[in-house]
């Protein structure tokens, strides 16, 4: 209905008060729009259309939640390409949307497993098992403790051959 109020206003050419009423029908049909495009999930054309709008209706208040919505996309798609430090950092800047909460969990665990596993080449295996302690059965942990665990004896058995500390 609004676009037919929009082209009788325009018909009436400032008539009264049409050019007023006109100009607000089309910020309601842009604002209508930009709801639509959040529907359609085309986030990016209904922020530029609220921007547009500005203090119109609750434009503001959409644009808020609608950059909100943009950076937690933009940190879970540095999640997925397994870049924790700027995942980290971008979901540290929206606490408390949606399961940004969640994603700082994993990150904390993907960051530590990664810290664990370095160790583990590094064969500094007193510091990598208590690492993977930590983590608590996450991913292979549990395997990777075994083989240090293994490591850790063979160490110690060797230490105490090349020492000749064994039963006579």
């Amino acid at each position: 209905r609004y676009e037919e109020a929009n082209d009788i206003f325009n018909e009436l050419d400032g008539y009264k008060n049409s050019y007023q009423l006109n100009q607000y029908v089309k910020k309601e049909l842009k604002y209508q729009k930009a709801i639509e495009y959040v529907n359609q999930d085309k986030i990016d054309l209904a922020r530029e259309m609220f921007l547009e709008l500005g203090e119109f209706k609750d434009s503001g208040e959409r644009i808020y939640y609608l950059d909100l919505e943009i950076a937690y996309r933009e940190a879970v798609k540095a999640f997925d390409n397994y870049d924790y430090d700027d995942a980290k950092y971008q979901f540290s800047q929206i606490i408390g949307y949606k399961q940004t909460q969640e994603y700082l969990n994993k990150i904390e665990k993907c960051l530590l497993y990664e810290e664990a596993n370095t160790l583990l080449q590094l064969e500094r295996y007193e510091q990598a098992k208590n690492r993977f302690l930590e983590l608590d059965g996450y991913l292979d942990s549990k395997e990777k403790l075994e083989f240090i665990d293994l490591n850790l004896k063979y160490i110690k058995a060797t230490k105490l051959y090349d020492n000749k500390e064994y039963a006579t």
